[in-house]
């Protein structure tokens, strides 16, 4: 058993590869690409409007303002105010619509994806070999595809819409520079380094958030649906009364509840505390 585990871990095992942000990434998008092509078109209509409409009015109060400063006649302030207020009121409905279109067609679309990539996955484990299915590490590596696929957002449809709100975040970052550096291009320097830092820290966390807690959790998942089989089900109900094992199987199964609420509780550890630190260095 300790052979068997030591080579689960091991680099020589074939089943024991590792992704990165990156190539997750990569991998996501060429199953949005396959399945669903026009969800990305969405997504950056979604990203252009929200992040426009997030600094519009702003821009909108600043020409108000500069028709004011301009010194105008009574009557010729008052029509450019009003041509201004209906050009913004045309532009600001149609950022509206755009955003609100995006976000209405985009999450039906990503179930989608994430309904062939099930179907995928359900094929591939067909087509094993009968005597691969009884081995721990191919079964750890099916009950985590299982979990990716699953209907969590820590899943591959979770990754699909934290790609949506990162691509959205990075294009308001760049909004948000080309306003600033009319102002101060020292802010546009801070505000770089501290983009740096967040996405190093940040990284730093997914990958220790990978190892320590999703690789290590499709052991435990496996161990929990296999105790919920034999605990659960009447199959077993005549061997469990026989032998009196009711006792030691309530123990086993407290132990594999126990075994996943520890991972999951360093799961929110290492998150709260990239929030804290985010916090603090803002």
């Amino acid at each position: 058993m300790w052979i068997e585990d030591e080579y689960k871990e091991s680099k020589d095992n074939p089943l024991h590869k590792e992704f990165g942000i990156w190539s997750n990434t990569r991998y996501i998008m060429g199953k949005m690409l396959k399945y669903k092509p026009d969800v990305v078109a969405l997504v950056l209509l979604g990203m252009v409007c929200s992040s426009v409409l997030s600094y519009f009015w702003g821009i909108f109060g600043k020409y108000v303002i500069d028709i004011i400063q301009m010194g105008l006649p009574e009557k010729e302030a008052l029509e450019e105010l009003i041509k201004i207020v209906l050009v913004a009121g045309v532009i600001a409905c149609l950022l509206n619509i755009g955003s609100v279109l995006s976000e209405c067609l985009v999450w039906y679309r990503f179930i989608y994806v994430r309904m062939h990539m099930i179907t995928e996955r359900i094929a591939r484990v067909l087509s094993l070999k009968y005597e691969l299915i009884e081995r721990s590490d191919v079964l750890d590596v099916a009950r985590r595809a299982a979990q990716a696929t699953g209907g969590n957002m820590n899943g591959v449809e979770g990754m699909m819409r934290y790609m949506q709100q990162l691509l959205t975040s990075l294009f308001t970052v760049v909004v948000t520079f080309v306003a600033v550096m009319v102002l101060d291009i020292r802010l546009i320097l801070a505000m770089i380094v501290l983009c740096v830092i967040q996405f190093l820290y940040y990284r730093k966390i997914v990958e220790k958030d990978k190892k320590e807690v999703w690789d290590k959790l499709s052991d435990s998942w496996r161990k929990t649906d296999y105790m919920e089989r034999v605990t659960q089900y009447c199959d077993h109900a005549k061997e469990i009364r026989l032998f009196n094992l009711g006792e030691f199987l309530s123990k086993k199964q407290e132990d594999t509840y126990q075994d996943r609420e520890e991972k999951m509780d360093l799961h929110h550890e290492l998150w709260i505390s990239f929030i804290c630190g985010i916090g603090v260095a803002i």
